[in-house]
């Protein structure tokens, strides 16, 4: 297993984990370890689901007819 160590967390972020920990009946390191887990997996599935929609958004708009002409250059054409 890989260790990492950190420095410099704030105060006020690691009482919340101490205290976070204690709810959980778990070591400081043990509810690092675990809101970290949580934490990555939830950024993955929401960069995923992310990733889904905007694949489904550009095959919907690759069904949709594509114009040539901008629309400035029709309101443009249709002054004169």
């Amino acid at each position: 297993m890989a260790t990492i160590i950190l420095r410099d967390i704030p105060e006020d972020l690691m009482n919340d984990i101490e205290r976070a920990a204690a709810l959980e009946r778990r070591s400081v390191p043990a509810e690092v370890l675990h809101l970290t887990e949580v934490g990555v997996r939830k950024t993955l599935l929401i960069r995923q689901n992310h990733a889904r929609a905007i694949e489904s958004l550009r095959k919907r708009l690759a069904d949709k007819p594509h114009f040539s002409v901008s629309s400035t250059q029709l309101i443009s054409s249709s002054r004169q």
